[in-house]
């Protein structure tokens, strides 16, 4: 959490975008980015070929699992894009009226802290972050919150759909407890000691100097708000990625469209984006109520 919490206010790379007014919000704009959001691109891009796809091809042995994915994000997803929308935006903070500085909060933010993106470099004698292609500015939970969706998945799988996702782990992370109605929530206790981790560091480090708060004052202000907006972003992390998916699965669809013949192939080259797609949308509604998230 050190780590990302430097690479997050590394003055260097916040300047990065940063012209005037405020920076894009990468979360933002995969949302209500109507040119290049991935949830535009998917509405616009995907689903008129998956559609035509459907019609085109009959029975084939992997069509099931494929058709059903599809079918199911689409209706949970894009059915009513103006109900996604104010369900999504609801798990997003608000940089207005916070208790706590606008700068504090909105961050360079890596979003894609997964396990192959940490390597030791024997040339610092250090661990360092790397593969920026996702970075751009974002809330200061995001990259907590992808770290922690990320700790449940294994990449080194040399087998068909390439990804482990780890039940157990997952457990552990985010274990089940009675919140104060009776209802099952997510206990806070895991989130929030990385979250702890992380303000300290924050304070100790990159805080301004001689602003006259105390660290007990910052982190009674801090420490709550910051485990909650990570929950959310746990959540949010999910739609991201679930969305990622269907966007780099548009050349896989194209080829489809040409070649339905070729539909059983080319699926099985892709397998990947659908199991991961399906997935992330699971861990999605499974997660949604006891995150703090889903409909109002």
């Amino acid at each position: 959490m050190r780590l990302v919490c430097d690479f997050n206010y590394d003055p260097e790379l916040y300047k990065i975008n940063h012209g005037p007014g405020s920076p894009p919000i990468s979360a933002v704009d995969f949302a209500h980015d109507q040119e290049c959001g991935w949830y535009a691109k998917a509405k616009k891009e995907i689903f008129p070929l998956y559609f035509k796809i459907k019609e085109q091809v009959a029975e084939a042995r992997h069509a099931h699992h494929f058709f059903s994915t599809m079918d199911t994000i689409h209706r949970v997803l894009f059915s009513d894009p103006e109900a996604f929308l104010k369900e999504y935006d609801s798990l997003l903070p608000s940089l207005e009226g916070v208790d706590g500085k606008k700068e504090e909060l909105l961050v360079f933010s890596h979003n894609d802290t997964q396990e192959n993106n940490f390597l030791f470099s024997e040339e610092r004698d250090e661990l360092v972050i790397i593969d920026f292609e996702y970075s751009m500015h974002n809330y200061r939970g995001m990259d907590v919150a992808s770290f922690l969706n990320e700790a449940c998945l294994s990449y080194e799988v040399p087998e068909s759909p390439y990804f482990l996702f780890d039940r157990p782990m997952f457990e552990q992370l985010f274990p089940m407890a009675k919140g104060v109605d009776g209802k099952e929530v997510v206990s806070d206790t895991f989130v929030s000691s990385l979250c702890q981790v992380y303000l300290s560091h924050y304070f100790e480090r990159h805080q301004a100097k001689g602003e006259g708060e105390s660290q007990a004052a910052f982190m009674e202000r801090s420490l709550g708000p910051m485990t909650k907006q990570v929950k959310l972003l746990i959540l949010q992390q999910h739609l991201y990625w679930c969305v990622w998916c269907l966007v780099m699965m548009k050349g896989q669809l194209e080829q489809m469209a040409a070649n339905p013949a070729d539909f059983e192939a080319i699926l099985d080259a892709y397998d990947f984006y659908v199991h991961c797609a399906r997935m992330r949308l699971e861990l999605y509604l499974e997660q949604r109520g006891a995150m703090g998230g889903g409909p109002n």
